[in-house]
């Protein structure tokens, strides 16, 4: 029985790995809130494309060389990862402004440099769960500027579940993790206008 709910937790975490999440959230937009025959559709298909692969391709080359695992558990080596694409994010901005992409995708790139660097802070001092964190941000902007049900947020349940029980996290880092994501969401949400 405890084999099965580990595998059961791995799975979950694995679903809602913070990269897949905010890949979802931007691919989202692109099919919904742009619209799929629109001229602005390819170029931010080929940006968020490009910041995926370039994102992932850095991780696997980390943990080919075994400076990190997956989940970046060593709170001291997340900054190896997390720097770097806080940098990549930063300097591909002025791309983003020049094409004219859509309002909304510039205010996630954003909100998602700001959460890392939040992030990278928060974990000098103390471990908080990333996944629970990037679960929350993406759940609430999905309640909140896209009129999903709330009742996602027993995501967020489930996630802090599968980490606690992986013993990746204790339960006052998820729940941290939870409280910091959502306000940060909550101030962004409101400084963006949405």
């Amino acid at each position: 029985m405890k084999k099965v709910r580990y595998y059961i937790a791995l799975f979950v975490s694995r679903l809602f790995d913070p990269i897949v999440l905010f890949s979802f959230l931007f691919f989202y937009l692109l099919f919904f809130q742009i619209g799929v025959e629109s001229e602005d559709f390819f170029k931010t298909m080929g940006l968020v494309l490009a910041e995926v692969v370039i994102c992932v391709g850095y991780l696997f080359y980390l943990i080919r060389k075994k400076k990190i695992d997956y989940d970046i558990t060593d709170k001291e080596k997340r900054p190896l990862f997390l720097v770097p694409v806080v940098l990549f994010l930063v300097l591909i901005m002025p791309v983003f402004w020049y094409l004219k992409i859509d309002r909304l995708f510039l205010f996630l790139q954003v909100l998602a440099i700001i959460f890392i660097l939040v992030w990278l802070v928060i974990n000098r001092y103390y471990k908080i769960s990333g996944h629970v964190g990037s679960l929350t941000i993406v759940v609430f902007l999905m309640v909140r500027i896209f009129d999903w049900p709330s009742g996602l947020f027993f995501l967020v349940l489930l996630l802090a579940w599968s980490r606690i029980e992986l013993k990746k996290h204790s339960l006052g880092q998820t729940l941290l993790g939870f409280v910091v994501a959502w306000g940060l969401g909550e101030v962004l949400v409101r400084l963006g206008g949405y």
